[in-house]
């Protein structure tokens, strides 16, 4: 099975944890942490998320639905920007 294949046959789902006053969001890959992200609010976990999906399509899965659905509507009114350490 090639990488593409192994890619479409997998089971992504997201997972959020509150752990010392932070938002822990991770990307499960056939339920094993994957990817990861904090948000620093709750505001932030849906664009935390979104980041963390678009880099996966952009680099690990092109072609996902999953994945590839979190870069489909990036001026959504729910998809604010992610404001990253240091950036006001």
């Amino acid at each position: 099975m090639n990488n593409e294949q192994d890619n479409k046959n997998t089971d992504l789902s997201t997972k959020v944890t509150h752990i010392n006053g932070k938002w822990h969001c991770r990307i499960l890959k056939n339920g094993v942490p994957y990817y990861e992200s904090v948000a620093e609010s709750r505001e932030e976990i849906g664009p935390v998320f979104r980041a963390l999906l678009r880099d996966i399509d952009k680099y690990y899965s092109a072609g996902d639905k999953f994945t590839s659905a979190a870069r489909k509507r990036p001026n959504h009114k729910h998809n604010n920007k992610v404001k990253w350490p240091g950036e006001q």
